[in-house]
């Protein structure tokens, strides 16, 4: 188990994420599921530039958990800023730090730690200082951080890295659902030529009602020509 004396700290002061952020419920807590779908549906390697599926083993049940979290890469290593340490995907990790995570860059097998040495803070400042997502994250502790002063007070976030292992990791999301993008075109294409062929079909019946009716043989406006009167 890793950073196990940040759990044992935490309090609502420690940590300005968990006082000032609401934990995601109802429809909020659903949509923060779509990233899950939308890699289900083959869409990874687009929602994948700005969403990782970050898959844990569940610290009671052993399963797979998936949850989409928002991450960026600074200087070849992908960073996840931890808003609600009292998460359940976050327990898991401190129960089990080897994960799966998907990006855009495909599936890896990782070990999750958070960062702990100022080297490694010192480093990160330079991508969240110039981050207006992390930005704001900061900015909810009422402060204007410098780089002094994040790393004076780094105890009080938790940032997360991965380092790649040759271990088993829990299962990561399958694109099970690919077909359905695809069976939801064929159907709107053919919908599309049905409808087009209907109003074909009802332009041709409204102009053909639209004709004058026949005239009787060998009238010409409702007249006999000469010459053709009965005698």
């Amino acid at each position: 188990m890793f950073n196990d004396q940040f759990e044992a700290n935490m309090t609502e002061h420690d940590n300005p994420f968990t006082a000032k952020l609401p934990d995601p419920t109802g429809a909020m807590r659903q949509l923060y599921k779509l990233p899950i779908l939308l890699y289900r549906l083959g869409f990874g390697p687009l929602v994948g530039k700005l969403f990782m599926i970050l898959t844990t083993r569940g610290r009671k049940s052993g399963l797979p958990r998936h949850t989409p979290v928002e991450y960026r890469t600074y200087h070849g290593r992908k960073y996840v800023m931890v808003g609600w340490p009292k998460s359940d995907w976050y327990r898991n990790i401190l129960a089990d730090p080897l994960v799966t995570i998907q990006t855009a860059a495909g599936t890896e097998s990782v070990k999750a730690r958070a960062l702990a040495t100022d080297e490694e803070y010192l480093d990160v400042w330079g991508l969240v200082e110039h981050d207006p997502v992390m930005q704001s994250m900061l900015k909810l502790s009422g402060e204007n951080f410098t780089r002094e002063s994040f790393l004076a007070q780094k105890a009080r976030f938790v940032i997360l890295t991965f380092d790649p292992v040759d271990e088993p990791t829990p299962a990561a999301v399958e694109p099970d659902l690919k077909w359905v993008p695809r069976a939801a075109f064929n159907i709107a294409v053919n919908a599309l030529m049905a409808l087009a062929v209907r109003r074909i079909l009802t332009n041709r019946r409204a102009a053909r009602a639209e004709l004058p009716k026949a005239l009787p043989a060998g009238k010409v406006n409702g007249v006999r020509p000469a010459g053709k009167h009965r005698r």
